[in-house]
């Protein structure tokens, strides 16, 4: 995962992904810290992020009901290299 300076989107629908209201949905994203954790969550009418330091062991918890989300601002730590893994669960609307 490399949320530093070059952003990703993922648009699951255009990828097939078919969902009905009140759908629960959930990302999994995996990858090596580079200098932070947030993101943006479109697409849901409230949701959380689940994030986990795997090196450390250390986890912090992000609950929304809309817009931005930043694991740091959370409270977790994280230094270059540590494994990180991020869930975002939501409901569909």
């Amino acid at each position: 995962m490399n949320a530093g300076r070059s952003h990703s989107a993922w648009n699951c629908e255009a990828a097939g992904l078919t969902v009905s209201s009140g759908d629960t949905i959930a990302v999994r994203l995996h990858g090596s810290f580079v200098s932070n954790v947030s993101g943006l969550a479109a697409g849901f009418v409230q949701f959380g992020v689940s994030c986990h330091n795997k090196t450390t062991g250390q986890s912090a918890n992000v609950r929304h009901s809309h817009g931005p989300w930043d694991c740091g601002a959370a409270g977790l730590v994280a230094a270059p290299g540590d494994d990180i893994a991020t869930r975002i669960h939501g409901i569909a609307p």
